[in-house]
């Protein structure tokens, strides 16, 4: 049966393949390590890092959306993001590029699904990469300090 959000499969967004395998080998290796020689703590060792594993797969999961399945309304705008929205309407000065445009701004914890969406029907006709800061994005500073 179909979940809230549509579809009941889950998908592991493919950018967190390289975080959830990261921790999952060495975990797989000290599990066999420890089945073969009856060591515990080789066995105790794995539990962290599977514990890790697990939480990669929580952090980067991609589940189904309603959005995914049904298609939007043309005019309809949904939230790009799970999490908190900080900014919504007119964009902060030096945040956004130059002209008529409306920011939203999300806050995503560490439990909120990672994978952002477009919000609107539209066309990309611009792309650019800003270097800067890592600061915590909860910091109101964060928006014009961090890399984007």
């Amino acid at each position: 049966m179909p979940g809230r959000y549509g579809s009941t499969t889950m998908r592991i967004d493919r950018a967190g393949w390289p975080f959830l395998t990261g921790p999952l080998v060495p975990a797989a290796g000290l599990l066999a390590l420890s089945r073969v020689t009856g060591r515990r703590g080789a066995r105790a060792a794995a539990w962290p890092l599977l514990g890790l594993s697990a939480y990669m797969a929580l952090f980067f999961r991609d589940p189904d959306r309603r959005c995914d399945v049904e298609p939007a309304d043309p005019d309809e705008v949904l939230s790009p993001a799970d999490g908190v929205v900080m900014v919504a309407g007119e964009p902060q000065e030096g945040v956004a590029p130059p002209g008529e445009w409306q920011q939203v701004s999300v806050f995503l914890s560490v439990v909120d699904v990672h994978v952002n969406r477009s919000p609107y029907r539209g066309e990309v006709v611009e792309s650019s990469y800003r270097p800067g800061s890592f600061l915590a994005a909860y910091r109101r500073d964060s928006a014009h300090r961090n890399e984007r």
